[in-house]
């Protein structure tokens, strides 16, 4: 494969940020396109960051008037945590444009970009691997169920940009997207959304699930039906726990001309 030299190109949704001091609203900037030539044709690589091993790719052709057309094919994904990784390539459709002006490029939707299945997938938990088959079924399911969520944040969120994931929860910030998306979802384990407020902690309205107690009337009151009992159980949490940056990344998705 010949590289073409990589093209890290800026730009805004809204507005552009420094990493040092990021907006306090607003969809996050684009930090990195990089093209490249294979098989006589050119593919683009996006990535939010330019360090993020969430790559979303697609075969790129120019247009007349300068801007980039990409049909969304792949999206490569890697996320360790303390005790494993999970990686995996995922089919996607989807069309977007990329255009340049004063020197910044903007993503456009021509059609939504949609993740499908997972085309390789690979799991390690402490000792045990799920390979082949076995990692593809689960890395699928998994961001289904990631999928389901973001569509919920989405509509729960409606009008809202956050320009950074965190990463780092003693350092959370109330503007960022792990703070408002994490008390919609896991209020337990953050602050509950306005309007909410916990109930009383008995064991009728208390299941554990991956070491925490749900709070099954919160469940019912505010959770979508296709989700409650995959939060109820924890499996939800889970997910978050270990894909937090593909939430993040499937939303950005989801909203990008918001």
């Amino acid at each position: 494969m010949k590289h073409i030299p990589t093209v890290l190109i800026l730009f805004s949704l809204l507005f552009l940020s420094c990493a040092s001091a990021p907006p306090e609203t607003g969809m996050p900037a684009w930090e990195s396109v990089e093209f490249v030539q294979e098989n006589g044709s050119t593919r683009a690589l996006i990535r939010l960051t330019e360090k993020s091993r969430t790559v979303l790719e697609g075969w790129a052709s120019t247009q007349d008037d300068g801007t980039w057309t990409v049909q969304a094919e792949k999206l490569r994904w890697f996320n360790n945590w303390a005790q494993g990784w999970t990686e995996a390539d995922f089919a996607v459709t989807g069309t977007l444009t990329l255009s340049e002006a004063d020197g910044l490029w903007k993503i456009r939707v021509v059609e939504p970009v949609r993740v499908d299945y997972a085309e390789k997938g690979a799991i390690r938990y402490r000792d045990s691997r799920l390979l082949d088959e076995a990692g593809r079924d689960a890395c699928t399911r998994r961001v289904n169920r990631i999928s389901a969520a973001v569509s919920h944040l989405s509509g729960a969120l409606e009008g809202a940009g956050f320009p950074y994931f965190t990463h780092e929860k003693k350092k959370l910030r109330r503007n960022s997207f792990e703070y408002h998306a994490g008390s919609i979802l896991f209020p337990e384990r953050y602050d509950y959304p306005a309007g909410t407020k916990e109930k009383s902690d008995t064991t009728v309205t208390r299941v554990r699930g991956e070491g925490v107690l749900w709070n099954t009337e919160y469940t019912a009151e505010h959770i979508p039906e296709n989700l409650r009992d995959i939060r109820n159980a924890g499996t939800l949490y889970r997910d978050w726990e270990e894909s937090g940056e593909l939430f993040y990344y499937l939303y950005v998705l989801e909203n990008l001309n918001d």
